[in-house]
């Protein structure tokens, strides 16, 4: 067979219309999707496991265009060589397979470490330590097998994966411990993500001052370009549900120090249109909010707060004060400093009446309600001693409509518990 029929017959198996039209298609739809991840750069760079998939289609992507772009090359090397009636160019095969192997194993070792890098680094130090020593224990027990095996390949072969198994399983482990020990081992958090790029923490809900409930979403990042851009994607498009205003901000709010920004959207009930019944519309649209969202941010941190029911000037303020105050792990839940110890109005308990076990205790100072934001500072103990693993405040706030909500613009006075930190 000439070395043209060759050529024409690896042209036709390689570079097909399928591969003319598949491949830019696929390498687009990669493309996109890596693209759309970007889009909310806080949850990507906060999430270990979603980084690992973008750094995957990120190795994929490439490897599509090299691949696509070495066929195309080699067809229009190879064609203009024959048009030439030059020599066809050589290819050292041995060479190449050796030089992906390598480049797989890198890509794969360069990818997990990556991963266990942007965890913490008590991960990436455990990684690297138990990937050296499989390295090392692999190559000693090879040649260990070559000294002092007994020649039959299958036997050697068992030997040495058994050898390598075991030995890997005693040592791995213990210095796994070490590092731990050394490093400190952190506790996961179920509510929050975490690596060393950005962090993301979504709590359902939490109870302000006033007993408004509030949905925090918080997000930290030592790079400004990952707030910046996750920013972008707030407030969120609910113009399905419900009509979007931006609400206009008190002036001492429009330009704050280092470099703070506010903004409030507020979120109206529809009227039904396709309803002609006017009192069920009136009733259902009595220029209450649905909800309002407070978005907060400075260079590293991003807050959202989602108020049920709107909030009012006096809430602003107060999420407002706390982020000023570099009290943002707090944001949207105010806390009394008594005693020294940190108490929250986390459960939505309030009473009109305080509980017979608890008694008068006194008036709570400026200062121990600093973070709090309240009216109000008659509380009440429970008739124990020791710490108070909570008590009532007699304060202004929202009027209780099921377990988990209130409505915040009917105002009253009630008894308001509040619980000591866990």
């Amino acid at each position: 067979m000439t070395e043209e029929k060759q050529f024409l017959i690896q042209k036709s198996l390689s570079w097909t219309w399928s591969v003319k039209l598949c491949y830019p298609v696929l390498i687009v739809l990669e493309a996109w999707a890596v693209y759309r991840y970007l889009q909310n750069p806080g949850k990507l760079f906060s999430d270990s496991m979603l980084l690992l998939l973008n750094l995957l289609m990120v190795g994929i992507f490439v490897s599509w265009i090299v691949s696509y772009v070495r066929i195309f090359w080699w067809v229009y090397k190879t064609t203009s060589a024959f048009k030439k009636v030059e020599p066809l160019p050589k290819m050292d095969l041995r060479r190449k397979v050796n030089f992906k192997k390598r480049i797989i194993l890198f890509d794969g070792i360069l990818i997990l470490g990556g991963l266990a890098f942007s965890s913490s680094m008590s991960a990436f130090v455990g990684f690297m330590i138990s990937s050296v020593l499989i390295v090392a224990i692999s190559f000693f027990m090879r040649n260990w097998i070559r000294n002092n095996g007994s020649g039959d390949n299958r036997d050697d072969w068992i030997g040495y994966l058994v050898g390598v198994a075991v030995v890997c399983m005693i040592t791995i482990p213990l210095c796994n411990a070490a590092t731990s020990h050394f490093l400190g081992e952190e506790e996961p958090d179920a509510d929050k993500k975490q690596t060393i790029f950005a962090s993301c923490q979504n709590d359902e809900f939490k109870i302000n001052g006033s007993g408004t409930p509030v949905g925090v979403t918080i997000y930290k990042s030592p790079i400004p370009w990952i707030i910046r851009k996750t920013s972008e994607c707030y407030p969120k498009d609910m113009s399905d549900l419900w009509d979007q205003t931006e609400q206009k901000l008190p002036a001492e709010m429009e330009s704050l120090s280092n470099g703070m920004e506010v903004a409030w959207y507020r979120y109206m009930f529809r009227k039904d249109e396709t309803n002609p019944d006017p009192e069920s519309n009136a009733s259902v649209n009595k220029e209450e909010p649905a909800l309002d969202e407070v978005i907060l941010k400075d260079k590293s941190h991003l807050i959202i707060l989602d108020f049920g029911g709107g909030t009012d000037l006096a809430g602003l303020k107060e999420a407002v004060a706390a982020f000023e105050e570099d009290d943002k792990p707090y944001m949207g839940a105010p806390k009394i400093v008594l005693d020294g110890h940190n108490y929250f109005a986390t459960e939505l308990c309030i009473v009109n009446e305080v509980p017979e076990r608890y008694l008068y205790a006194g008036e709570l100072t400026d200062q121990e309600k600093k973070y709090a934001f309240i009216d109000g500072s008659k509380y009440y103990t429970p008739n124990s001693d020791g710490v108070p693993e909570d008590f009532y405040i007699y304060q202004e706030c929202g009027t209780p409509v099921s377990e988990h909500e209130v409505d915040n613009t009917k105002r009253q006075w009630a008894y308001v518990k509040w619980r000591l930190e866990d």
